[in-house]
């Protein structure tokens, strides 16, 4: 089983000690955001890139919520994937998946900051038999005003979770 977070990249800075610095979450916010802060202004592609390269993580998805601050869960949609937590939250707009790999697991356990506590209290935790080459990691922005995650099956199309209220 491969597991998965979901989560606001801040926390990722926040949560995990010594994992982002001030200054590359800085040119983080400056790569995503650029000039303006608008949705037609968000790099979000670079950004994952970077966060990616700088942490050494896989972030198989990061996007814009549409909306800023935000609450949010998941649920899914087949019977392949296991939900262990559904609710998660973003702070900085922005919301990403993050799979938890051997890599992430020892972030976590040596990294921990003591003051926020673990990443997994305000992050959405689900697992499924697909690995993250198997899936694709898509964001609704249909709606205008509110970000729909869903994640698909890359073979068949088949979406096995969503977050919100997609269908």
């Amino acid at each position: 089983m491969t597991e998965y977070l979901v989560t606001d990249p801040c926390y990722l800075a926040s949560h995990i000690d010594n994992l982002i610095s001030d200054d590359d979450w800085k040119k983080f916010c400056d790569i995503m955001f650029k000039e303006f802060h608008t949705k037609s202004e968000v790099d979000v592609e670079g950004g994952r890139i970077f966060l990616c390269e700088l942490t050494g993580l896989n972030i198989p998805m990061l996007d814009s919520t549409d909306y800023g601050d935000w609450e949010n869960s998941i649920e899914a949609k087949s019977k392949k994937v296991n939900i262990k937590s559904s609710y998660f939250m973003a702070d900085a707009g922005l919301f990403c998946v993050v799979e938890k790999d051997a890599k992430f697991r020892k972030l976590i356990e040596e990294n921990t900051n003591k003051v926020y506590g673990p990443i997994e209290h305000i992050s959405a935790n689900f697992e499924t038999e697909y690995k993250s080459s198997e899936l694709e990691f898509k964001v609704d922005h249909s709606l205008g005003d509110w970000a729909i995650l869903k994640v698909q099956e890359r073979s068949s199309g088949k979406v096995i979770l969503t977050s919100g209220s997609s269908d």
